[in-house]
């Protein structure tokens, strides 16, 4: 079964080699093992519990400065912060800014403080209670050596199915900028607030739940859009 849905009540809005942390091909002759504590803000991440979002599990993040790392974290509960390492990170790295979820191919400006190749996937997998990780952006930027604040690059909306059998949810919101809710772009942390310019767009989404062939009747889904103002 297929819907069509139109808008939504929005949601308050703000992871190269896994085992060593970075590319096996690029380890900087002055690594180090290296750790950052990461915080969640406005409600930035992978697991809603009420209305926080926490992380959750294994976690994996790009950090980005004059190279470009991935920092893993193990968590045993769901929490607010997390520390994530990385045992090949160059002692020469001063201000960084850091990406969840990690991808191997973004680009970093730290002068303009942006990040470039960010993907707000057409298709996305959710969860019950929660939405599809690889969609929901978050940036951080750090000139102190060990903590990152993470602030969401997206907005979130949900709907709960009222019927059985659906297996997709497409959605189209009218009234938007140009019609886009998704796309490839790049970040832009600016005075500490995260700013999403698309260079490439789609007008809508498909969610689809992230096991099973169905949507859990009465469940709530979330999904991934461009931030911007959307009708009620």
């Amino acid at each position: 079964m297929f819907a069509a849905v139109a808008m939504f009540a929005v949601v308050a809005c703000e992871k190269e080699n896994a085992e060593n942390g970075a590319s096996s091909q690029n380890i900087p002759a002055d690594a180090i093992e290296k750790t950052f504590s990461a915080a969640l803000v406005d409600d930035v991440k992978t697991v809603i519990s009420g209305s926080a979002s926490l992380w959750s599990g294994t976690e994996n993040i790009s950090v980005l400065g004059k190279g470009s790392y991935q920092f893993n974290a193990t968590l045993e509960e769901p929490s607010a912060s997390a520390t994530f390492t990385c045992s090949t990170y160059s002692a020469s790295e001063e201000a960084v800014m850091a990406v969840y979820p990690y991808k191997a191919n973004y680009t970093v400006d730290l002068t303009n403080k942006t990040v470039s190749n960010v993907v707000i996937p057409t298709i996305q997998k959710a969860p019950k209670g929660s939405y599809d990780s690889s969609a929901h952006i978050a940036v951080a930027y750090s000139e102190d050596g060990e903590n990152l604040a993470f602030k969401n690059a997206v907005s979130l909306f949900k709907f709960t199915p009222q019927m059985d059998n659906l297996k997709k949810v497409c959605i189209y919101i009218p009234g938007t900028s140009k019609g886009s809710v998704v796309g490839t772009g790049k970040v832009a942390y600016n005075a500490g607030v995260p700013t999403f310019t698309a260079t490439t767009s789609g007008k809508y989404v498909d969610v689809l739940p992230s096991t099973g062939t169905y949507f859990v009747k009465g469940e709530t889904y979330y999904f991934a859009v461009m931030p911007g103002s959307y009708p009620d």
